[in-house]
């Protein structure tokens, strides 16, 4: 915290728009909740004082369920999570999460991550690993189908703008993921990939009530590291390329339209320059586009979705509910 204290002192006259930087990137911080409180000073005339407010979360956790799974895989499933900050006492945060399937055999999936900021300009560095297996019942039983896959990721994100009005964000990343499907017993494809990545995040808040975002990505399949190779036997797809080149994005407006109401409107999109492989294909259907679908109903190497929703929000003023 010494290092975020120094750049506020090195603000003289202390500018608006430092103190607020600062104060946000603090507060980004995992568990820490910062507030700041000026006060006339008592040893130099026409001088304020800035005293800071400090709180910490060590640990947070939540459990969940929900029927977003198909037929083939749910559709109830249960899920759950915990995470502890600054374990280590470098401001880190350790986190684990896992969900399966009413019939666990259909689907088990685990992961966990680690987040540590690098600098005191809001660089974090992020990495998470996780794993997954599933063998899908209803019709697919029959056919004795097992899938497995793993990721890993790594990550570095970097603030360039942060205020309460708007931030820009930045990152670059690489993803290895190794995916495997049999049937009967058979291994029917298997995929490799090494993706490098690079995006912006742009939100900003309007006079018109309304908060807005907008996200750019680029994605490049890299043949490096045991990648599958294009043409190979037993890929996802046919046609499909390790080493590919797509972009994407989403932009999303939430209106405020009277107290406690507000219209969201969003939309998601992919191009691609060449034929993907399952997993980077673009997908409709699930929690976020399509919901009255199973994930992924519908796929393809470019793709276009949009939603249109109206919002309620509900308060609730149990202290346990609060809490």
């Amino acid at each position: 915290l010494n290092k975020y204290r120094r750049k506020l002192l090195k603000s003289k006259p202390l500018l608006a728009k430092d103190l607020e930087r600062y104060l946000l990137l603090v507060d980004d911080l995992p568990g820490v909740t910062v507030k700041s409180v000026l006060t006339p000073s008592e040893d130099q005339p026409g001088a304020t004082d800035l005293t800071l407010i400090f709180e910490n979360k060590r640990y947070a956790g939540g459990l969940g369920i929900d029927n977003r799974g198909s037929k083939f895989n749910g559709p109830i499933q249960l899920s759950g999570n915990a995470s502890t900050n600054s374990l280590l006492g470098l401001y880190e945060r350790i986190g684990f999460q896992g969900a399966v399937t009413k019939d666990t055999d259909e689907l088990r999936f685990y992961s966990g991550f680690y987040e540590q900021p690098v600098s005191s300009e809001g660089t974090k560095i992020y990495f998470s690993g996780s794993a997954s297996k599933s063998q899908p019942g209803a019709d697919l039983e029959i056919f004795d189908v097992e899938g497995d896959s793993t990721t890993f990721t790594l990550r570095m994100t970097h603030p360039i703008i942060r205020s309460r009005a708007e931030n820009l964000n930045t990152f670059f990343g690489f993803t290895r993921r190794d995916s495997t499907t049999k049937f009967l017993g058979e291994t029917n494809s298997t995929d490799k990939l090494r993706i490098a990545n690079f995006g912006l995040s742009y939100d900003f808040v309007d006079n018109y009530r309304g908060v807005n975002l907008l996200n750019i990505n680029w994605s490049q399949g890299l043949n490096i590291f045991g990648a599958s190779e294009s043409g190979a036997l037993q890929l996802s797809r046919p046609e499909g390329r390790a080493s590919f080149s797509k972009i994407s994005g989403e932009a999303l407006r939430l209106q405020q339209l009277a107290p406690s109401w507000m219209l969201l409107g969003a939309a998601s999109w992919q191009y691609s320059f060449v034929k993907l492989l399952a997993s980077e294909e673009f997908g409709v259907g699930g929690s976020q586009f399509g919901r009255a679908f199973d994930p992924s109903e519908i796929t393809g190497d470019h793709g276009l979705a949009l939603k249109l929703e109206l919002q309620k929000a509900f308060q609730f003023k149990k202290s346990y509910i609060q809490d």
